[in-house]
C-alpha cells in the first residue's frame, strides 16, 4: 500500500500536461441554460414577468458558456517547470506552496477546486478529474525536486 507522504515520479505522466475546457460539461450546461430559457419564454406567455429573470440568466449564462467552447487555448499547463494558468506567465515549482486539490461544499452544491499560493481554479468544467490533476501536481513536483538536487 503506497504511503500518503511518499510520490514517486510515473513514466506513464508526459513531459507536460495541458489541461483545456471539457467540451462535454461546456454542452451540458449549454442545455441546461437553453432549458432555463424555454421556462422564461414559458411564464412569459402566460403573462408571468418573472419569466423574464429565466430569459436573462439563460442568455447570459449562454453567452457564457459559448465564450468558454470558443476559447480553444490551454487553462492550464503543468510540467516539471512549474505551473502555467491561462493569461499568466509560468510560476516555477520553487514559488509554488500549499498546491492542492479541494472542495467547497455550499448548503446544496460542492464545487472542486485547484489551489496554490493564494489562486484558486475551479476545475469542474476542465478536462480532467481532480484526482488525476492531483497525481500529476505530486508527479510534477517529486520532478522538479530530482532536477533541481
Amino acid at each position: 500500500m503506497k504511503e500518503k507522504n511518499t510520490y514517486k515520479d510515473d513514466i506513464s505522466i508526459p513531459k507536460e500536461t495541458i489541461i483545456y475546457h471539457s467540451k462535454t460539461a461546456l454542452l451540458f450546461s449549454l442545455a441546461f441554460y437553453v432549458g432555463i430559457i424555454l421556462l422564461g419564454i414559458y411564464f412569459i406567455y402566460n403573462e408571468d414577468y418573472f419569466g423574464l429573470l429565466f430569459l436573462g440568466l439563460g442568455i447570459y449564462s449562454i453567452y457564457i458558456q459559448i465564450k468558454k467552447l470558443r476559447d480553444k487555448r490551454p487553462q492550464i499547463i503543468i510540467n516539471a517547470e512549474g505551473i502555467k494558468l491561462k493569461d499568466e506567465d509560468l510560476v516555477s515549482w520553487e514559488n509554488i506552496k500549499n498546491e492542492r486539490i479541494f472542495t467547497k461544499f455550499r448548503r446544496y452544491s460542492s464545487t472542486n477546486y485547484f489551489g496554490f499560493n493564494d489562486k484558486q481554479i475551479e476545475i469542474g468544467e476542465l478536462d480532467i478529474h481532480f484526482d488525476n490533476l492531483e497525481n500529476l501536481l505530486h508527479v510534477y513536483r517529486v520532478r522538479f525536486e530530482n532536477n533541481n538536487s
